[in-house]
């Protein structure tokens, strides 16, 4: 894996920068924070009415950034690549670095939208904060505080946290093309 790690992270962190990528990145890694996303989900939820996805979207942010990212955190002792001299560093981290938590957050709440809104024209929602979780996701790297592989775990724990909720808090299973 620190083959992939390696060559995936040079080409991000120094071999895509940017003035415009610099903004970009700050903007996404700011998404990414769980306080972030919970502030907006609140916002959302007195100004677009999105009363029904307070709640699931808050616990899979609690879930993904605490149990699933800072649980693993604790367990899987790993430096991160802003300890290394190569790397750009926008920001310095002394903790663990798998998975990223932003990313745990951000494909949390995007799955627990896509779960929710499934076959209906609102799941366009969903996808689209998948694509915003993605952006999350490749500003750690850009950022120079996490390897790829970091990034990825943080989309399984994410990808965990929605299916969780949608599963225990709203008592549903997700809907197959059958059903």
């Amino acid at each position: 894996m620190y083959p992939f790690d390696l060559e995936v992270f040079r080409l991000i962190n120094v071999g895509s920068r940017s003035a415009f990528g610099d903004l970009f990145f700050l903007f996404w890694s700011s998404v990414g924070l769980g306080y972030v996303q919970v502030a907006l989900t609140v916002l959302s939820h007195f100004v677009l009415k999105t009363k029904s996805f307070t709640w699931p979207i808050i616990a899979s942010v609690a879930i993904a950034g605490l149990p699933l990212a800072q649980g693993l955190k604790a367990t899987v002792p790993r430096e991160r690549p802003s300890h290394m001299q190569f790397t750009i560093r926008e920001e310095a981290f002394m903790f663990s670095s798998f998975p990223s938590g932003h990313t745990a957050t951000s494909f949390g709440v995007a799955t627990i939208v896509i779960l929710m809104t499934w076959g209906t024209k609102n799941v366009k929602w969903g996808w689209l904060l998948a694509v915003a979780a993605a952006c999350v996701g490749v500003s750690r790297i850009y950022r120079g505080v996490h390897w790829p592989s970091d990034v990825i775990g943080g989309v399984f724990c994410g990808l965990l946290a929605g299916a969780i909720v949608y599963y225990f808090m709203l008592g549903r299973s997700p809907k197959t093309a059958s059903s």
